[in-house]
């Protein structure tokens, strides 16, 4: 397999360009030769710039538009790999959601953003946006607890736990002296209301990962004052459920509070 290096590829492009320029007339006077050559150094640093933006993860496509090549989206499986996003934005800080983003990779801006959310013990109240504190670890997370009860019983819905970049969703049935029974769904998405269908990939059963075009999406719904419509397939059925317009504007504000919004 033949390597080509920068310098190769450089020299490459400014001899293709020179061409380019040289085909446009068979027999040119020694001055417009001069300009011609300058052209070409011209192409050849524009392609310098190419090269300089590319390592810094960023395509520009036009004015005002950027396309990341560095984004959550192409690396959230390797967060079982480093044991959450934590540990993964130590690793690869230069990913947008961790250079962007607060979390506990930034200690100093976190306690900031704690200082004006709600501390919850165990959990919020239903559609309130707070920090909670893990029995098992200790961290303290942000998190916003939903659920969609059945019209016909309380004790059956689907309850939905948010945090800034996941989801766990399952269905609940109880009932009088029995334990609480639970099914997880295989696929969780929703859709735009331009039709357009936002599937989150699974990370581990029942828990997803919400994808940037999920998060803008969420935050277009907020500023709307909305809810989103949510499709669970559980193999053998499928159900819409919501997560309500309160529980989408605490995300919102959960995405603001953390810098995320800022990614879109």
């Amino acid at each position: 397999m033949a390597i080509t290096t920068k310098k190769q590829s450089l020299g490459s492009f400014r001899g293709l360009a020179t061409a380019l320029i040289k085909s446009s007339s068979s027999l040119v006077p020694g001055r417009v030769r001069i300009l011609q050559a300058k052209q070409a150094d011209m192409f050849a640093d524009f392609y310098k710039l190419l090269v300089a933006a590319g390592a810094f993860g960023f395509l520009i496509l036009g004015s005002g538009t950027t396309v990341s090549a560095n984004s959550l989206d192409d690396h959230y499986w390797e967060m079982r790999k480093f044991g959450g996003l934590a540990g993964l934005c130590r690793e690869k800080p230069q990913i947008q959601e961790c250079a962007l983003g607060v979390g506990e990779w930034k200690p100093d801006l976190l306690e900031k953003v704690k200082a004006n959310a709600p501390f919850c013990y165990v959990q919020c109240e239903h559609d309130q946006y707070g920090f909670v504190k893990s029995s098992s670890t200790g961290n303290e997370y942000p998190q916003i607890v939903t659920k969609d009860f059945d019209a016909s019983s309380a004790s059956r819905g689907v309850e939905f736990v948010i945090y800034p970049v996941a989801l766990q969703a399952y269905k609940y049935k109880g009932c009088a002296g029995c334990s609480l029974i639970k099914t997880y769904p295989i696929k969780v998405s929703t859709t735009t209301s331009s039709g357009a269908k936002i599937f989150l990939p699974r990370l581990t059963r029942g828990t997803f990962y919400l994808p940037r075009p999920f998060r803008a999406y969420a935050l277009e719904r907020s500023e709307q004052g909305k809810d989103m419509v949510m499709n669970l397939e559980f193999g053998d059925s499928s159900e819409n459920r919501k997560i309500s317009k309160k529980s989408t504007s605490q995300y919102a504000e959960m995405l603001n509070q953390l810098r995320y919004s800022l990614i879109r």
